[in-house]
């Protein structure tokens, strides 16, 4: 299930629901603010100043293709239902009808015959200092019963023209997103149920509805307006909730997406997120609230080549760096105290610009997009696709230190020797080596361009005296089925393939598809790739990548050796298992006796076999335990 995934509906509908819905929450809020009719239009015409590539992407704060406003007349409303800039008014229990109160898009989308295909409910977001004291009441939802009029109206337009509840948007951005967790919880009374099957789809709602069977709430962690009121019942439990300062307390839920860094100049900033991650702190705190409204992230989400491995917790970075911070500023997931997932796997997403992008210390998914990009890796089984451009591929140590591998398709294989992982890369031009560095600066590097039989070292050699390249080692390879491999660098491909070492220090590489690799007595490294693999582990000192999927490590019978597991349901959304075979381990208890906590990892020991499981506590791991006669 990626990401983005909603309901019953395939990842292709949920992305245009969640784009779709996007434009019309930030159109809304746009519209008419503080009652003045074309902000939003003010807001394009100077975004359109901007010099080409200053923003990341494109800004377009129109409606998409096919909708428009519902007018009064056609849903059978009072001209008065409407206020002045354009907004249908909803009554506040705490100030009434107040103009530039709680307000509402009524939209409607049109095929090209001019039939009516969707209607949205789209509420307006915080525009004016009129709807601050609504706040109060989001937790309560006490404004519930005063969306009937527009709900009924809405209902009534929709059935005369043939339309179901499945084909009612409900959305809303900041403010707006509150009340479409409100209007959810409600969702069976309000307008005698019709609603109750719409789709509802919050942006960076402060209110949290905790049913991912009914709302999907969108927001970016480092927006401290997104999730801050939470699920709590009333609005004096949200703020006992707040830390100190009314610091953020970035809970998670089953019905946002928790880990999405929108990653702009702000939160580039050493400075961040000083003085504290707290709604007071408007200017460093609300950056990615405002940034939010403008850009393009869901789209770049969707578009990585990597997005069917994500997951609804899965973290996500994604690069808004204007012009002035994106040649010096590393995008990566940055240590802060406004994220709880730094050092866990992560998706790094670029801009269609020239972008600096570092991976972390474990297993990461790095998609630059265009533009001339720079890629530096640190540790674990990265995966990076350079999109388009001249991109090059940074890696720590000298060449030597690397044995390369290229497939028939293009795709280059880079394994360190210093237990810095497999690298897979497409779409690189050059790699460098850092070699001796000092405070991130490459004091020696080495520069190779991407050839047809190795990497081509690019030093000033005319005489070839000095000349170091890097030759691609030999290896076999997988066709596009499920394939029977046996040797010492297999790469399995896409498919269910089963690969098995052929002798001492084999590397074996699953890739997409559920694959089975079979290690041998020696010292091994065994990595799954995509898919729910097996890893078969008989003996010697291997190292072991299960991948994204729910994968077994499975441990023969009278295994002696000492073996890594690096990334023990690390990813998000994985099940991994550990399974001893045989007469190695009886039980959870017996394994319990065997197991002991060292710093963040898990050793167990018993007689010749030495297991150290990476990232992860003694209960959880024996808790993901089998044991197999």
């Amino acid at each position: 299930m990626a990401m983005l995934d909603y309901k019953n509906y395939t990842s292709e509908a949920s992305i245009e629901l969640l784009l779709t819905s996007h434009k019309l929450a930030t159109y809304a809020s746009l519209s008419g603010a503080l009652g003045i009719p074309q902000t939003r239009e003010i807001v394009q015409g100077f975004t359109d100043l901007f010099p080409d590539g200053a923003y990341p992407n494109e800004i377009d704060t129109g409606l998409p293709g096919g909708w428009r406003e519902l007018t009064p007349t056609e849903l059978g409303l009072p001209a008065s239902a409407l206020d002045g800039a354009g907004h249908y008014i909803i009554e506040s229990p705490i100030t009434g009808t107040l103009p530039t109160g709680p307000q509402a898009k009524l939209l409607g989308e049109f095929d090209e015959q001019g039939q009516l295909t969707r209607v949205s409910l789209t509420y307006t977001g915080t525009n004016s200092p009129v709807d601050i004291v609504d706040y109060l009441q989001l937790n309560a939802g006490t404004i519930a019963p005063n969306l009937e009029p527009l709900l009924v109206a809405l209902k009534n337009y929709s059935q005369a023209n043939g339309l179901e509840a499945e084909d009612a948007l409900i959305t809303g951005y900041s403010l707006g997103g509150g009340m479409v967790n409100i209007m959810a919880r409600f969702r069976e009374e309000l307008a005698d149920g019709f609603f109750a099957e719409a789709n509802y789809i919050g942006h960076e709602s402060p209110l949290i509805y905790d049913d991912p069977e009914v709302v999907y709430n969108y927001g970016y962690e480092n927006d401290a307006v997104y999730r801050v009121a939470g699920d709590a019942d009333t609005f004096l439990e949200a703020l006992q909730e707040q830390g100190p300062l009314l610091t953020h307390p970035n809970t998670s839920y089953e019905s946002s997406g928790d880990n999405v860094v929108l990653f702009n100049d702000m939160y580039g900033s050493p400075l961040w997120p000083l003085p504290a991650f707290s709604l007071l702190n408007i200017p460093v705190s609300w950056y990615a609230h405002v940034d939010g409204i403008i850009t393009d992230a869901i789209q770049r989400i969707a578009d990585s080549p990597f997005y069917e491995y994500t997951d609804r917790d899965s973290a996500v970075v994604v690069s808004s760096l204007s012009s002035l911070s994106r040649s010096s500023v590393w995008v990566e997931d940055k240590q802060t105290s406004s994220s709880n997932h730094f050092g866990q796997p992560a998706f790094l997403i670029g801009t269609e610009h020239a972008d600096k992008v570092r991976s972390g210390e474990h297993s990461d998914y790095i998609y630059t997009g265009g533009g001339d990009d720079l890629i530096r890796l640190s540790s674990g089984a990265d995966r990076v696709d350079g999109g388009s451009g001249v991109n090059t591929l940074r890696l720590k140590g000298d060449g030597a230190d690397w044995d390369a591998y290229q497939l028939s398709d293009g795709t280059l294989f880079l394994n360190s020797k210093q237990d810095l992982g497999l690298k897979q890369v497409e779409n690189v031009s050059y790699v460098e080596f850092e070699g001796l560095s000092l405070l991130d600066i490459s004091l020696t590097q080495q520069r190779y361009s991407v050839g047809e039989r190795g990497l081509e070292d690019e030093r000033f050699d005319p005489f070839g005296l000095f000349s170091q390249d890097l030759e691609y080692g030999e290896h076999i390879e997988g066709s596009a089925g499920d394939d029977e491999l046996t040797g010492t660098v297999a790469f399995g491909g896409v498919g269910n393939d089963t690969l098995t070492a052929l002798e001492s220090g084999s590397l074996l590489h699953g890739g997409e598809g559920d694959d089975t690799l079979v290690g041998g007595l020696g010292d091994d490294q065994l990595y799954g790739g995509e898919g729910d693999d097996t890893l078969i582990v008989r003996g010697g000192n291997d190292v072991l990548y299960g991948g994204v999927g729910d994968d077994l490590f499975m441990f023969d019978e009278g295994y002696q050796g000492s073996a890594v597991i690096k990334d023990f349901n690390q990813h998000a959304g994985d099940q991994d298992w550990l399974v001893f075979m045989g007469e190695l381990f009886a039980d959870q208890e017996d394994l319990l006796g065997s197991a002991n906590q060292m710093d963040n990892d898990v050793v167990i020991a018993r007689d010749g076999l030495y297991v150290t499981v990476e990232s992860i506590g003694i209960a959880e791991l024996v808790e993901s335990s089998q044991f197999l006669a």
